[in-house]
């Protein structure tokens, strides 16, 4: 039907134009934007779920479904990191003990390697070196004979003093029997010495040598002391089995007895003699062996003859009363 024509003084009644469908989306423009066309655009709304335009409600889903998986994904990255923090917190739960270990031997490691390198410092340090010697328990040598001896050793740093050198040097010293020499710091070596002590005497062309129990001379002197007896065995040999076996039995006398002794003779190891003086009365000792019961058999014949007869005591064999001959 075709509409009336309007009168001269009705206005035309507006046509509306037909309800376009709405979009899914809608854009914004910026105020104060410079022109339409340079005007930045951006989404502000998310698909709506309108049932009945299935685009947008197809869009609403992916959206969803898109941050459904970003948040799985965050959760999952949680996880494995709280799972990674456990593992470590169980591993070093389990492993202390030996981290502690480990770290106890770095450090007893460091302090060695410390002392050592300190110690090392000191060896070659001039502050340690040999500058003094000290000689103690000389009596018949000259302690400095013994300082000039050892001379060639002074500047040498005490950790590297060479014993050798100085047991070699002292070596030259007959009447030495041992020694021992001690460092004291910072610069100072002592010297201990044991000398050989005389028990025999053996005469020689110039006078009489006072021999060690080992035979060798400590002194020589013109005349025979009277603490001193004679030695006689076969040849004058003082290296020798039966002067050993004859100095043993001389220094197991006491003081007392060894005073009264003038001469020791032996030919075998078991046939010691001893000459007391006085009226010449003497003693078949025998070999050194038992030396303490035979001593104590010699006082009681000595006690019980007396000592004004040249009688012979025979004490090879303790265990009996011992035999006297006239």
């Amino acid at each position: 039907m075709r509409p009336a024509p309007a009168s001269a003084g009705t206005p035309p009644t507006p046509v509306e134009a037909p309800e376009q469908p709405r979009s899914g989306w809608r854009r914004a423009s910026h105020e104060g934007a410079v022109g339409a066309d340079r005007a930045p655009r951006r989404w502000l709304e998310r698909p709506s779920a309108d049932p009945d335009d299935p685009v947008a409600a197809t869009k609403a889903l992916i959206v969803e479904a898109r941050r459904e998986e970003r948040a799985a994904r965050r959760e999952a990255k949680q996880a494995v990191k709280e799972r990674k923090a456990a593992e470590r917190g169980e591993v070093r739960r389990f492993t202390r003990r030996s981290r502690r270990r480990r770290i106890g031997w770095i450090t007893a490691g460091g302090i060695v390697a410390g002392l050592a390198l300190l110690v090392g410092v000191l060896v070659v340090s001039p502050v340690l070196a040999l500058r003094s010697i000290e000689v103690e328990g000389a009596q018949r040598l000259d302690p400095a004979a013994i300082e000039a001896a050892l001379e060639p050793q002074l500047g040498t740093p005490l950790a590297l003093l060479d014993g050798d050198a100085v047991e070699r040097e002292l070596g030259a010293f007959p009447v030495i029997e041992s020694f021992v020499t001690e460092a004291v710091p910072p610069s100072t070596l002592v010297v201990r010495i044991v000398e050989r002590q005389a028990v025999l005497a053996v005469p020689t062309g110039a006078g009489w040598d006072l021999v060690d129990p080992a035979g060798v001379t400590v002194q020589t002197v013109p005349d025979r002391p009277a603490e001193f007896p004679e030695i006689v065995v076969p040849d004058g040999e003082l290296d020798s089995a039966v002067f050993r076996n004859a100095a043993a039995v001389v220094e197991t006398l006491d003081a007392e007895l060894r005073g009264r002794v003038v001469r020791v003779e032996a030919t075998t190891l078991d046939d010691v003699t001893l000459l007391l003086d006085g009226v010449g009365q003497t003693v078949v000792w025998g070999g050194p062996d038992r030396p303490a019961a035979k001593a104590a058999l010699l006082r009681a014949l000595m006690t019980a003859e007396g000592q004004d007869e040249a009688v012979q005591f025979d004490v090879t064999a303790p265990e009996t009363t011992g035999i006297v001959r006239r």
